[in-house]
C-alpha cells in the first residue's frame, strides 16, 4: 500500500529534492535521437549542459495532451501506466522519439524493482500502478523538488534522470518506489528511504544526516561530527545550472572517512531493520512522535537503543536525573503537532544541558539522550511501548493529515488511479485510528 504525500501539502520537503534555475524547456540528447548513455557522460559540465535543456515548464495550466503506454513489467505483475503529459504541446517530440523514453523508463523500473525484490525480499508487494514523466512543474512536482511518489504514482522530472543516471546510480527512483510500500506520512518513511539509499554510498548519510547522525555518533562512528564540518566545510567547483548538493554529493571527500562511514553502517544494519519493523507495525505512531518531539531519526535511534548495548555514561546519579527531568520535560510538550512549528525537542534539552548545567563533553550528553529513550520507551521486558502520552493529540494529528489527503485528492492534476490509491489509503488509516478509540489502547512492539 502507498503512501508518501507531496511536499508543501504536508509541509514535509526531502533532502534529495533541489532547486534549479528557471529556463526555457526543450528535451535535450540525454535519450533518445543521439542515444547519449550515462556512462559516456564526460563530467560535471556535461551534465550540467544537459540539464540546462531539461528544465520544466512553469505554467498555470496543465497540458491536455498525455502521450500514454501500458506495460505489464513482469509476467505476474499489473500493468503501469507510463505517461508523459504535454509531449507534444511543449514540443518534446521535436528532439524524442515517445516510444524510446517509454522504453528506456520501463527498463529502468524494472531494474530498480528486481534490485529491491533482492536486497528487501520481505518489503512486500510494490503498488506501482503509474510512471509520470512529468514536464511541468505543478503544485504536485513543483520546481524545488526532484521525484514524488503520491498515491501508486511515481513522478519524476526529465532532468531527474539526468542526474540519477549519471549522479545518483538509480537511488532517487529507488527511494521513491520504497515509498510506494509505506503505510503512513512522515519523518520516519524518509529515514526509512534514506536508510537504503546509505547501503549504497555513505555520501548519502553525510548528504541526510540528520536521519543518522545520532546512531552513527553514538554507537559507531565517535568523530562522525567533525567529519560532518569536513564535508560541508570543502570548496568545491561551482557550476552553472548544477545544485550544490549535487556538487556536494560528486566531489572527492576523504577515502578514510568515506570508508569509515560506510563500516559504520554495516555495523547500524541491525537497527535499520529493526526501525523498518517498528515503521510498518505502527505508522501512525512512528510518525506521530517523530513530529511531536521533532526528532527526525528518533525511530532509528529507538531501534539502536533496543539493539545494541548503550554508550557508557560517565555521569551517574544526581546529573543523570537532570538530564533525565529536562528531557522529559521537553518529550512531553505538544507544540510541534498542536501549534504547527517545529523544534528539535532533544537539541533543546542538550543544549539546556551544555549551557546551564555544564555537561560540556558532547558524546555524554548522546549517551544521556540514549539512556533516556530506553527508560521512556522501553518496557522492563525489553518491548519498545509506543503509546502516545497524549492520544487526543496523536488523534488530532492523523485526523489532520485525513484532511490533507482528501484535499490532495480534490486537485485538478489527479489521475484516477492515484484517486483511487488515496481511497485505499483514506480508508487504512480511518481503520487504524479506529483500532486505537477510548483510553485503554497501547502500542508496544512485541518482537
Amino acid at each position: 500500500m502507498l503512501v508518501i504525500l507531496i511536499g508543501k501539502l504536508l509541509a514535509k520537503s526531502q533532502p534529495l529534492l533541489w532547486s534549479l534555475v528557471f529556463g526555457l524547456f526543450c528535451f535535450g540528447s540525454f535519450y533518445g535521437v543521439q542515444g547519449v548513455s550515462a556512462k559516456e557522460l564526460k563530467g560535471l559540465e556535461e551534465v550540467a549542459r544537459l540539464l540546462q535543456f531539461h528544465q520544466p515548464i512553469v505554467t498555470n495550466r496543465f497540458p491536455k495532451d498525455v502521450l500514454e503506454k501500458k506495460i505489464s513489467l513482469f509476467l505476474d505483475s499489473q500493468p503501469v501506466l507510463f505517461s508523459i503529459p504535454g509531449f507534444h504541446s511543449f514540443g518534446c517530440g521535436k528532439c524524442h522519439k515517445p516510444e524510446n523514453l517509454i522504453d528506456h523508463s520501463v527498463k529502468r523500473m524494472k531494474a530498480t524493482i528486481l534490485r529491491m525484490n533482492r536486497l528487501l525480499p520481505n518489503i512486500g508487494k510494490i503498488p506501482l500502478r503509474q510512471y509520470i514523466l512529468q514536464t511541468y512543474a505543478s503544485p504536485l512536482l513543483q520546481v524545488s523538488q526532484f521525484a514524488h511518489a503520491t498515491f501508486d504514482t511515481i513522478r519524476l522530472f526529465p532532468r531527474t534522470i539526468i542526474v540519477d543516471s549519471a549522479i545518483y546510480d538509480q537511488e532517487t527512483q529507488f527511494h521513491e518506489i520504497l515509498h510506494l510500500t509505506q503505510p503512513f506520512v512522515g519523518h520516519p518513511n524518509e529515514m526509512e528511504a534514506y536508510g537504503v539509499n546509505i547501503r549504497s554510498d555513505p555520501r548519502f548519510l553525510f548528504i541526510n544526516f540528520p536521519y543518522f547522525e545520532n546512531v552513527i555518533r553514538g554507537f559507531f562512528e565517535p568523530t562522525f561530527g567533525e567529519m560532518l564540518k569536513r564535508f560541508y566545510g570543502r570548496e568545491f567547483r561551482s557550476i552553472k545550472g548544477i545544485p550544490e548538493q549535487v556538487l556536494q554529493f560528486s566531489e572527492p571527500f576523504e577515502p578514510k572517512s568515506l570508508e569509515s562511514t560506510a563500516n559504520g553502517i554495516k555495523k547500524m544494519e541491525p537497527a535499520l531493520k529493526m526501525s523498518s519493523k517498528i515503521i510498518r507495525h505502527f505508522p501512525l505512531e512512528s510518525a506521530y512522535l517523530s513530529e511531536q518531539t521533532g526528532v527526525r531519526s528518533l525511530i532509528l535511534d529507538l531501534a539502536a537503543v533496543q539493539t545494541f548495548e548503550l554508550p557508557k555514561l560517565e555521569n551517574a546519579g544526581e546529573m543523570k536525573n537532570i538530564a533525565f527531568n529536562l528531557l522529559k520535560q521537553q518529550f512531553d510538550k505538544i507544540d510541534n503537532t498542536s501549534l504547527g512549528y517545529v523544534i528539535d525537542r532533544k537539541s533543546e534539552a542538550l543544549m539546556t544541558l551544555k549551557d546551564q548545567n555544564k555537561v560540556h563533553d558532547g558524546a555524554e550528553r548522546l549517551a544521556l539522550y540514549f539512556h533516556f529513550l530506553k527508560r521512556r520507551f522501553v518496557t522492563k521486558n525489553g518491548k519498545i511501548d509506543l503509546t502516545p502520552m497524549n492520544k487526543d493529540d496523536f488523534r488530532s494529528y492523523v485526523e489532520r493529515k485525513l484532511k490533507n489527503i482528501s484535499k490532495m485528492l480534490e486537485g485538478e492534476e489527479i489521475t484516477n488511479i492515484e484517486k483511487e490509491g488515496g481511497m485505499k489509503v483514506i480508508a487504512y488509516i480511518k481503520k487504524e485510528l479506529q483500532a486505537r478509540k477510548g483510553n485503554t489502547w497501547s502500542s508496544i512492539i512485541n518482537f
